[in-house]
């Protein structure tokens, strides 16, 4: 009885540590999914400024479409030191 005991323990064990393991996992693949999704905000910025360059020269333009891209993205911060506050 005692030995089984003992196999219960460990097996509850093994599986408390596998639990503790796939909730790090999952936490890490959240982050990496936030650090992605903020890539794809950052390249669509990039392409809007290329395609701004390409096209135009108007500042207005860039600044415009650079507010409308942040306010689609409510997890970019406003700096309080911007070029577009002036």
């Amino acid at each position: 009885m005692k030995e089984e005991v003992t196999l219960l323990r460990k097996r509850v064990e093994r599986a408390a540590l596998m639990e503790a393991l796939l909730i790090a996992e999952e936490e890490e693949l959240a982050s990496v999914e936030k650090v992605c999704e903020i890539a794809k905000k950052d390249m669509e910025v990039l392409d809007l400024l290329q395609k701004s360059f390409e096209t135009t020269e108007s500042v207005k333009s860039i600044e415009y479409e650079t507010k409308f891209l942040c306010a689609s993205a409510p997890f970019i911060k406003k700096s309080e030191n911007t070029i577009l506050d002036n």
